[in-house]
């Protein structure tokens, strides 16, 4: 047996342009764990999976966190 006999063949694809957002959406939607990110002409420029939306919301949100964290901080100007 080989790969094509059991590949599919009709992909769900996203853009390199769609949104984390989107692409949560689609893969929850269609439970898929991952999808190929296709050019204009349709050719495979790469693939994004759960795991990748996952790191990336948790990278995400580790900087909102530290972004909020150093606006409480003291400005070194103001006396304490």
């Amino acid at each position: 047996m080989q790969v094509k006999d059991f590949m599919q063949t009709d992909l769900i694809t996203v853009g390199p342009d769609s949104t984390i957002e989107e692409t949560i959406n689609l893969l929850k939607d269609k439970s898929l764990s991952g999808v190929p990110v296709v050019d204009k002409t349709n050719k495979i420029i790469g693939m994004v999976s759960d795991y990748d939306l996952l790191l990336q919301a948790g990278h995400s949100a580790n900087n909102q966190k530290i972004k909020y964290s150093t606006n409480l901080l003291p400005s070194t100007q103001m006396p304490l």
